[in-house]
């Protein structure tokens, strides 16, 4: 086993099913439910726990941002099917602005460390 396995954003829901493993309740912060997340993990890695509605358990990502219900039925005008529309949209219209594409970007397999350690290497100039 390398020090890899024991990285529990390697594991699934970043590896917080053994700690529920035997059953019991199951208590999850839904305060961070609404706005800047945070927590543990990455930008992508769906391991930060909250709750919709009160009932519904789900996985966020830190650094995500959750807009809540009443936000989004304003900005459609009352609806908040429209008001989805209109974030959708303005997501695509930035991520294409600014990545000349509409999709979400790939995670990168090199961890932040990884990528300062390659720039951090000596390059030999000739």
């Amino acid at each position: 086993m390398n020090s890899k396995d024991l990285d529990p954003m390697k594991q699934p829901f970043g590896g917080m099913l053994p700690k529920y493993q035997n059953g019991g309740e199951l208590n999850i912060d839904s305060s961070v439910f609404e706005g800047l997340v945070v927590g543990s993990g990455g930008g992508m890695d769906d391991v930060v726990p909250a709750v919709v509605d009160g009932i519904e358990p789900v996985l966020l990502s830190r650094d995500e941002y959750v807009i809540p219900a009443d936000v989004v039925a304003h900005v459609g005008d009352g609806s908040t099917t429209r008001g989805g529309e209109l974030f959708d949209e303005m997501i695509a219209n930035i991520r294409k602005e600014k990545t000349d594409t509409v999709e979400q970007p790939e995670e990168l397999e090199e961890t932040p460390d990884d990528i300062m350690a390659m720039l951090r290497k000596p390059v030999k100039v000739v």
